[in-house]
């Protein structure tokens, strides 16, 4: 009976994560393929492995471990409340529609900008990127970064974390700019394997994923033909720099890249073993250091917000900028337990902003 619960449970996972994009995509009247429904084709496979893989792999009871289970109910309850929350805002829009779209017209620039002119600042953040990894990996060496940028990311950000930063920044600048300006399609191909081999070198893979994601929402803005092959070809494609940066093909090396949702099992298995006692409220207070540079204010904290429970399990981690990630919402649950979840899932202001954006394309 167990075990049929348990499979209802991931069941229910699977169909909520999917159904999500697909009633916002009804909702603004899009067709099936749109840039929503594009990141949950191309992350799919990333969020299964995160979900089922990893667990599977290296749970011993694999997909019926009851606080891996436990762990895909409450993200359950996040996507359902997720969902809800949508439809209630989608219905208090409809009575605003004209003034939110008045709204919205009137704070977006009307430039007139040159192609050419935009090439060129596309082409100096592309140098302030170089400039900015150089500094990074000074840390740890030029040639030792570009050998193993996975190693670079993980262990030696340290006191180098604006670098990082500025670098991220820089090339992402750089490449939307670039994108949105090239006339022919065959350019964008070739400059976006171009960038997603920058990205590499950051050591990051949704980095290279997000990428590869902003390629595609372009092509589909331009209504570039077969785009759906498209996405068939270059979603495994990204997966052989991905698979490189893991410095290795071993299932069970993989796996461990894979581990949100087993940590996850971990922290609820330790609260109720009265392991780890709720925050009530620490967690979500502190996590506003997130926004504070370290190189502008030296004293901010290593442990803050969800790295408070990060360093129970994890000591000194937070320090060395290598936090394994949670899967689901832990850090809700962590703060006032199933209560958190439902609160913090309803007053979710990023998501309210972002339904706030959506919404005005509804009868456009």
């Amino acid at each position: 009976m167990m075990d049929f619960l348990c499979l209802i449970n991931l069941f229910f996972f699977v169909f909520l994560t999917i159904y999500y994009p697909i009633y916002i995509s009804k909702s603004l009247k899009l067709k099936l393929l749109n840039p929503i429904t594009i990141l949950v084709v191309v992350t799919m496979p990333i969020a299964l492995f995160k979900a089922f893989f990893g667990p599977a792999y290296l749970l011993s009871d694999g997909l019926f471990d009851k606080y891996y289970n436990f762990a895909i109910l409450m993200a359950n309850i996040q996507l359902i409340i997720t969902l809800y929350v949508t439809i209630i805002l989608f219905k208090i829009f409809r009575s605003y529609h004209y003034s939110i779209t008045n709204f919205l017209y009137k704070i977006t620039p009307k430039w007139r900008i040159k192609r050419t002119k935009m090439f060129l600042v596309s082409f100096v953040f592309l140098l302030l990127f170089l400039i900015s990894f150089y500094l990074l990996s000074s840390t740890f060496g030029f040639i030792n970064w570009i050998l193993s940028p996975r190693t670079g990311y993980q262990y030696h950000r340290v006191g180098a974390g604006e670098y990082y930063a500025f670098a991220l920044l820089f090339l992402s600048t750089s490449f939307s700019i670039l994108l949105l300006f090239l006339r022919k399609n065959r350019s964008i191909y070739l400059f976006s394997i171009v960038y997603i081999f920058f990205a590499w070198f950051l050591g990051s893979k949704h980095i290279m994923l997000n990428f590869c994601i902003y390629t595609i929402s372009v092509l589909w803005f331009r209504n570039v033909d077969n785009l759906g092959k498209i996405i068939g070809y270059a979603t495994p494609i990204i997966f052989i720099p991905m698979l490189l940066n893991f410095g290795s093909f071993d299932l069970s090396e993989i796996a461990t890249y894979f581990d949100y949702y087993v940590n996850s099992a971990m922290y609820y298995k330790e609260y109720f073993s009265n392991g780890i006692n709720l925050f009530y409220g620490q967690i979500g207070l502190t996590d506003y250091w997130a926004l504070v540079p370290r190189s502008l204010f030296p004293d901010k904290p290593y442990v803050y917000g969800f790295l408070l429970v990060n360093e129970h399990f994890f000591p000194g981690a937070a320090e060395a900028t290598h936090t394994p990630a949670f899967g689901g919402p832990v850090p809700y649950f962590a703060d006032f337990g199933l209560i958190g979840v439902i609160v913090y899932s309803f007053f979710n202001f990023q998501l309210w902003f972002q339904v706030f954006c959506y919404y005005p394309q509804i009868r456009n």
